[in-house]
């Protein structure tokens, strides 16, 4: 059975460029359906999670389900931007090479927050 590279997974989706590399394959296809995009290859996955740094993120990612290849992730970035946080709660299915994550199909919803992440700062 393949492991999901969790870590580095919540590292990525905190804006962490090197830790992409760690999650994704080189050939990665992601495709978010919330907003209709969709990144073919590493390059531009690397983009989208850089676009996340500076915005003082915190990541959670949950295995929901694993086989051979494939998992069920469940996922929570808070975000804070000045006096607004807010959330990205979604689910992704991935298939799974190598250790890394090479097909990634992911929905979510964003919802308001609160403090609680940054400790009340």
């Amino acid at each position: 059975m393949s492991v999901v590279p969790v870590e580095a997974l919540r590292r990525a989706m905190q804006g962490d460029i090197d830790a992409v590399d760690d999650a994704f394959t080189d050939d990665v296809v992601f495709v978010d359906t919330t907003s209709g995009d969709e990144f073919d290859g590493i390059d531009e996955v690397r983009e989208v999670w850089a676009e996340m740094a500076g915005r003082r993120g915190i990541a959670e990612v949950e295995v929901m389900d694993t086989t051979d290849d494939t998992a069920a992730l469940h996922f929570v970035i808070r975000f804070r931007a000045d006096a607004h946080q807010y959330a990205q709660r979604g689910a992704a299915d991935v298939h799974l090479d190598g250790g890394r994550i090479r097909r990634w199909r992911s929905a979510w919803t964003e919802v308001e927050e609160d403090l609680t992440a940054w400790g009340d700062d």
